[in-house]
């Protein structure tokens, strides 16, 4: 079980569209990693943390107890699923930053936890990840979805531009990273 104390500390100023990029220690992680700096962008590169997997947040304040909730929601093998962020943290083996969304993007939280929650329970890309081992852009199609993909589709930017986990942060929406595992 892993120590939220980093988490915690940044618990209540997470927000529904911000960014996690996850780091696992797993074979798999370390497999995608290495897929993925290969097909690094050539431009500059913003936050230059080495990942494996991207998700999205999602804050719930109106739930029946008052309190404050936070979700992730993400692609899986099992399809586009919603996660509390703290279970997912205290079982996952590896490393974790959360990336805020810049102030401009405010005004767009709503229309992206309604993109979240529309696309929750799509299945699995598997396809377009096969594709990129080859090296070939996927095209994006929303019957199916990997974890930028579905991240992109909910803040309604090109894929193009981010068709890997460690492309994402160079969208030029996010402020800062701060490590959260």
């Amino acid at each position: 079980m892993n120590n939220l104390k980093e988490y915690i500390a940044v618990r209540e100023q997470i927000k529904t569209g911000d960014l996690l990029q996850w780091h696992s220690h797993s074979l798999l992680g370390e497999m995608i990693r290495r897929k993925t700096r290969k097909d690094r962008p050539t431009h500059e590169i913003l936050f230059d943390i080495d990942v494996n997997h991207s998700t999205l947040a999602v804050r719930m304040t109106e739930t029946s107890s008052g309190d404050l909730r936070v979700f992730t929601t993400e692609a899986l093998e099992k399809g586009t699923v919603p996660a509390f962020l703290s279970v997912r943290l205290q079982q996952f083996d590896g490393k974790v930053w959360w990336y805020p969304l810049k102030d401009e993007w405010e005004a767009a939280r709503s229309v992206i936890s309604r993109r979240a929650f529309d696309h929750l329970g799509i299945g699995y890309d598997y396809f377009a990840i096969l594709k990129q081992l080859f090296n070939f852009t996927p095209k994006l199609d929303t019957k199916n979805l990997y974890c930028n993909e579905y991240c992109c589709v909910c803040w309604g930017v090109d894929l193009e531009t981010a068709h890997n986990p460690n492309w994402l942060p160079n969208l030029g929406i996010f402020k800062k990273p701060v490590r959260i595992l």
